[in-house]
């Protein structure tokens, strides 16, 4: 009996360790970027993902199968992207997910975006790269939010002045006593 009770917990022990081991690997692209300074709040981002063997990523976008390629979107408005150019050539392959001809990219995919920045340019930028992956018979869309580097010095900004216009501290609304002689004169 000990044996079995012995057993079943090696096992839940095992089937729990190769679980998480999977969840924590979920995603197909491993993403890198450098940004490159080239002009006044203008920058270009190289994006470098590397893709799991066997899975490969659709690279332009096709409307009948409601793929959108590979796109970049931000979430701070004083970004403005520019021009997306894909440098890793990409192959047309029969797809068995959609039974056509569609254009993939394998193994790395190298692309650039080109980033306007209106005003003071942060430390690190917020982007979401958005694009759809497969294998086989697998298909799903997949995005990977990516902090980028500026490379510019992040600056606080320190203020310990709290304005409130409704107080004006050179008209009181009361006239505060400060002689603690009055306020024991009220008291008795």
């Amino acid at each position: 009996m000990r044996f079995f009770k012995y057993c079943s917990i090696v096992f839940l022990l095992l089937f729990t360790i190769s679980f998480s081991l999977k969840a924590q690997d979920s995603t197909i692209v491993k993403w890198m970027n450098v940004a490159e300074k080239i002009g006044e709040g203008i920058y270009k981002v190289k994006f470098t993902g590397v893709i799991k063997k066997d899975w490969h990523v659709y690279s332009a976008p096709d409307a009948d199968s409601e793929i959108s390629g590979i796109t970049v979107n931000k979430e701070d408005s004083v970004i403005t992207l520019k021009e997306l150019q894909i440098l890793t050539p990409g192959k047309i392959t029969d797809d068995h997910v959609w039974a056509k001809k569609l254009q993939t990219i394998t193994d790395t995919l190298v692309f650039t975006q080109l980033i306007n920045i209106a005003g003071k340019v942060p430390a690190v930028l917020e982007l979401k790269v958005n694009y759809e992956v497969g294998a086989f018979e697998s298909f799903f869309p997949e995005s990977d939010t990516l902090n980028i580097f500026t490379g510019e010095k992040e600056t606080a900004v320190v203020s310990n002045r709290i304005l409130i216009p409704s107080i004006n501290i050179d008209k009181p609304l009361t006239d505060c006593k400060t002689s603690s002689s009055t306020s024991s004169e009220k008291v008795a």
